[in-house]
């Protein structure tokens, strides 16, 4: 890849020394072709993951022989791959990544499913979500319940599109993966942080639930002349 390496290592035997180290001396020896003098070739640090269950490998390696089509497809529509700190949205701020755009939509449903919705009510408006998603328009949501998991689900089947709030913000290399990926590169998904400094990974509480449900239910009534979008800074990824 023009901006990145990835290496996929097995690990045999005891090593002499610590994998940070090996990675640093790898790092060290690679220079510039016409420069004898030293210029890094590379930034501080790495990512690194322990592969330890069934397929991890398989997936791995489909993963790094698919990593140029990602490349061509990220550089063919930036926009859609576009990472946005700290933008403003009636009043709120958080992180954003992905189609931007989809909060200009004019048809835009929250969906929330609540234990005590009758399973009438839990049937229409179903019915009335996929309907929003088969005519084109975006379905709003943290999607926590397996409900709500199953509404996406049909929901991108139909070729719909989504808005999808997290409890967790975006880590400084986070790109999407998998389907997040292809949804990305069709324009039908955008991802919202509302709380960007939170980067690891918990369990969704019940304050945090109802917090982002409040959140999808306004975004999804905001008209496109009312939606009002000051960007303080912007990076793609």
């Amino acid at each position: 890849m023009p901006d990145h390496i990835h290496l996929i290592l097995f690990v045999t035997d005891r090593i002499s020394m610590s994998l940070g180290n090996h990675i640093a001396r790898f790092k060290a020896s690679c220079r510039l072709p016409e420069h004898s003098a030293y210029i890094p070739l590379f930034e501080k640090g790495f990512h690194d993951r322990i592969l330890s269950r069934a397929g991890q490998l398989q997936a791995m390696r489909k993963y790094v022989a698919d990593n140029p089509r990602r490349f061509m497809i990220k550089c063919s529509n930036p926009d859609l791959f576009r990472r946005y700190n700290r933008i403003q949205i009636e009043g709120r701020v958080f992180d954003a990544y992905g189609n931007i755009f989809l909060l200009r939509d004019f048809d835009k449903m929250a969906v929330a499913v609540h234990r005590a919705d009758t399973d009438e009510k839990r049937a229409h408006d179903r019915d009335t979500w996929l309907r929003c998603a088969d005519n084109g328009g975006v379905l709003i949501s943290p999607f926590i319940s397996k409900a709500e998991k199953d509404i996406r689900e049909a929901a991108i089947s139909l070729g719909g599109r989504i808005i999808h709030i997290r409890n967790e913000g975006f880590e400084k290399r986070f790109k999407p993966s998998g389907r997040d990926f292809d949804l990305c590169a069709s324009g039908r998904l955008l991802l919202i942080a509302p709380w960007p400094e939170k980067l690891n990974r918990s369990i969704v509480t019940r304050k945090e639930a109802l917090e982002m449900n409040a959140l999808a239910s306004d975004l999804a009534a905001l008209g496109p002349e009312r939606l009002i979008l000051r960007q303080k800074r912007t990076e793609a990824t």
